[in-house]
């Protein structure tokens, strides 16, 4: 489960339960590597990210070349989220994403042109009527 830090809100802390096998044995890669065991757990991850079978870098919707799914939808902002996302990579919303964008997709007020274009692109959001309406779209949704 996450759960923001106090000391810095930008970051997050994540338990995560290892035998103390594996424990052991990032201890020893850390050390190797001469950097903390979180160091070493991020970097291991962020590597993954990139990974051209396994990791993030997909072809989006539309594109031809694969391109970080992370740098295409990340924001701060979940709503921008759940719209880059929905606009790219639709098959990686989960259940609550994916009822948040068909009502998205839906309501004419969150679009420039009144309607959701067929190659509609972020431009074409209406971001502060979304944001506005972020807490009760989720709490419609059963998301909140």
């Amino acid at each position: 489960m996450a759960r923001p830090r106090s000391a810095n809100p930008r970051s997050v802390l994540v338990a995560l339960r290892v035998t103390p096998r594996v424990r052991y044995g990032l201890k020893l890669l850390a050390q190797r590597e001469r950097c903390s065991l979180s160091e070493l757990v991020l970097r291991t991850i962020e590597a993954r990210f990139d990974d051209p079978v396994a990791g993030l870098r997909l072809v989006a919707k539309g594109e031809r070349k694969p391109t970080s799914v992370l740098d295409r939808v990340w924001s701060p902002h979940e709503c921008e989220r759940v719209v880059r996302l929905g606009l790219s990579y639709p098959d990686l919303l989960d259940e609550e994403q994916t009822c948040l964008w068909r009502t998205i997709c839906e309501t004419s007020k969150y679009w420039q042109f009144g309607s959701r274009r067929k190659r509609a692109g972020p431009q074409d959001v209406q971001w502060k009527a979304l944001a506005a309406d972020w807490p009760r779209l989720k709490r419609r949704a059963g998301v909140a």
